[in-house]
């Protein structure tokens, strides 16, 4: 790296700090948590892509494809449940979220079901996100400073500082445009990489004849992920992606947050629209990039044994040694905003998470005290991640399939809670609890136990199937009193499924189908 790439990484960080301080005007804490429910459909998506489109993603995707043994095209079978995700929240599980007027999801919990499942909840919400965004920020700053040479500490406060700034100062605003402009950065970053992959492989004929034809394969209708036959088959990537995906988009506060900023339920449905159409595409992005990167890097004399030995440093290495100043601080500045994307998604959604149990507890304040609490606990959250990624150590696998894996142990049985809650008028907090127990408790004993025989994905489902089975069961034999008393609309919104966007998801589902069982004619 040179003055100039530095130059244009000090530009977009300056950037992001008059962002924060543009949007400081937060009057309540509801607009610092949810920027008024003004946004329209496309910050939104753009903002809920940014979050999961992290700085793994674009470190870790391309590298299991390109890199990993065993890896390739596989991993973007498991966005084919996207638009089916998204069909699944706008018509059963977001609506009546959205209608109970909550910043926190979890206090929807307190108020259909009690106090003591929202405080497992969130606690649960609270360790994992703190837990799983320390890890991201950890990789991407030990990856920049290993082969990249920034320094380790100074990515950490280029990357914590500033974005606890301006997420402090600008809160749900700051975030939502934040993100939206850093998915844009992003996207540059990756045509960057996929053009001058190609050129320096000498264009795009010694490409296609560089690729391995095993990488390309997307779908594999054999393996089913159990007894060891084979982990990313297609079945087990939809039924279990299908399951993880609804949890974290519709469960975790820090994706569920950007829905419930919707100016009004007909946004919501576009916003989720605008995700389960370019989610796919996006990944695919990603693959081709590790199908590009993948065969110049492995052929290098100098990184090629290291990089088959740690896919991960892949992307950096290629970064720094075949990309030409200026489109290095291009592609610095891609990571950055993406990691700098889940951060800030993270403390916002943590401090919002906090504040809702705090006001729950002690009662609800004025307007201006709310807006100094959140930011106070912004900054708290802020400092907690970034003393994880101090402390955190590396992983075998690739970062993104740890990250998924920590995920898997929890999202289903909580997705259970929340459908609970909803499906089923009579399911009680004692109900809910013991099903939440039952989930958590079988993926513990699947990942503790039993090994590599069951693949992780499909914890998802049995840790799903385990809590709403059980929670059903109880509330079958030991009933709650009628819910007529609650407040709220639990209504699922079922004209959905008769919407125009309704009908595009499904089309685009058995379309992403399509091409998927087609890369291997596609690229050869």
């Amino acid at each position: 790296m040179n003055y100039l790439d530095y130059g244009i990484i000090a530009v977009y960080l300056v950037s992001m700090l008059l962002l924060g301080h543009y949007f400081r005007d937060s009057s309540t804490g509801r607009d610092y948590f949810l920027g008024t429910k003004g946004f329209g459909w496309f910050p939104i998506g753009l903002s809920v892509l940014a979050t999961q489109l992290s700085a793994v993603s674009f470190l870790s995707v391309p590298a299991f494809v390109g890199a990993k043994a065993g890896g390739g095209m596989l991993w973007v079978s498991g966005e084919l449940h996207a638009p089916l995700t998204m069909l699944f929240l706008m018509v059963v599980l977001i609506p009546p979220l959205y209608r109970a007027k909550v910043i926190s999801i979890y206090g929807f919990l307190e108020e259909r079901l009690g106090p003591s499942i929202r405080k497992i909840v969130s606690g649960i919400f609270l360790v994992n996100r703190a837990l799983a965004t320390g890890i991201m920020i950890y990789a991407v700053c030990l990856l920049l400073d290993s082969t990249m040479g920034i320094p380790f500490w100074w990515g950490l406060v280029l990357m914590g500082v500033i974005t606890v700034i301006y997420s402090w100062e600008g809160g749900m605003r700051a975030v939502v445009y934040g993100d939206a402009s850093q998915m844009i950065i992003l996207f540059l970053g990756m045509l960057a990489c996929i053009y001058f992959g190609i050129d320096a492989l000498g264009g795009t004929g010694q490409w296609l004849t560089a690729l391995d034809p095993a990488r390309v394969v997307a779908v594999d209708m054999d393996a089913i992920g159990i007894g060891g036959d084979g982990d990313y088959g297609f079945w087990p990537m939809l039924i279990g992606g299908f399951f993880i995906s609804v949890a974290y988009y519709g469960t975790d506060q820090s994706e569920a947050q950007r829905f419930l900023s919707s100016a009004d339920l007909p946004t919501l449905r576009q916003s989720m629209l605008f995700v389960g159409l370019v989610r796919y595409p996006v990944m695919c992005l990603y693959g081709i990039i590790g199908l590009v990167v993948g065969p110049l890097m492995l052929r290098d004399v100098t990184y090629g044994t290291e990089i088959a030995g740690d896919a991960d440093r892949m992307m950096p290495y290629f970064i720094n040694e075949y990309l030409p100043n200026g489109v290095i601080g291009l592609i610095v500045v891609a990571i950055l905003a993406s990691a700098m994307s889940s951060l800030s998604s993270a403390v916002n959604s943590l401090s919002a998470v906090t504040i809702d149990t705090l006001q729950r507890a002690f009662g609800k304040t004025d307007a201006a005290r709310t807006v100094r609490r959140s930011r106070l606990a912004s900054i708290a959250w802020g400092g907690v991640i970034l003393g994880v990624a101090s402390f955190v150590g590396g992983a075998n696998d690739t970062l993104v399939e740890v990250i998924a894996q920590i995920g898997s142990i929890s999202f289903a049985p909580i997705l259970a809670v929340f459908l609970l809650a909803i499906l089923v008028p009579r399911a009680s907090q004692t109900a809910a609890i013991a099903g939440l127990a039952a989930g958590v408790g079988l993926n513990l004993f699947l990942w503790l136990g039993v090994g590599d025989v069951l693949f992780w994905i499909w914890w998802n489902v049995t840790g799903f199937v385990a809590a709403f089975g059980v929670g059903a069961l109880l509330t079958y034999f030991a009933p709650a009193a009628s819910p007529d008393n609650y407040d709220l609309d639990l209504r699922p919104d079922w004209k959905s499924l008769r919407s125009r966007e309704a009908m595009l998801l499904i089309i685009w589902f058995f379309l992403m189908v399509y091409v998927s069982f087609s890369w291997p004619d596609l690229l050869t």
